[in-house]
């Protein structure tokens, strides 16, 4: 809907406001990290398994969505890059794969153990959950893409041939 309404008024943020945006959000996440009472809203201790409720919880949600913004509005007018389709590519797996190494980690990490133990599981945690996703886009989704292309080629083909001809019925 943003989107919609964004292009509708003719809203297009300028790079400099996309920077700022960027530098604006990264400020408030470092700050809701910095501040114990809300740093649960962003990382929380492998060993903590309660979801306790933040009343903080939806004023953040709506705080990042709306300076986010700016961002996501103007890299929509932005041509993208091989290297960007790529990464944008990988987001899905890496959302689906990511589940794998992020409960390894999880169930491995010791807070009271000292930090270069637990950023080596994090780091192995990140590393694991990159290539895995690299893996299931390489070797799973590129390759039924192919497949769909090629299907739906064929097809538009064959309909084509029978409305150039006239034979047959268009699906």
């Amino acid at each position: 809907m943003t989107g919609v309404v964004s292009e509708n008024i003719g809203w297009r943020p300028t790079n400099l406001v996309a920077r700022f945006s960027g530098l604006a959000l990264i400020t408030v996440l470092t700050v809701t990290l910095l501040i114990p009472i809300t740093r649960s809203l962003i990382w929380r201790a492998g060993a903590d398994t309660t979801t306790s409720y933040s009343e903080y919880a939806p004023i953040l949600v709506v705080l990042t969505t709306v300076i986010s913004l700016p961002i996501a509005v103007n890299s929509v007018h932005n041509r993208s890059t091989l290297k960007d389709r790529w990464l944008g590519d990988l987001s899905y797996p890496l959302y689906l794969f990511h589940w794998i190494p992020r409960n390894w980690y999880y169930a491995n990490v010791d807070w009271s153990t000292g930090s270069i133990r637990n950023g080596s599981l994090l780091l192995a945690n990140f590393g694991f959950a990159i290539v895995g996703a690299i893996l299931l886009l390489q070797l799973v989704d590129r390759p039924a893409q192919r497949m769909r292309l090629r299907y739906s080629s064929k097809r538009n083909e064959i309909n084509s041939d029978q409305l150039k001809t006239g034979t047959g019925s268009v699906d």
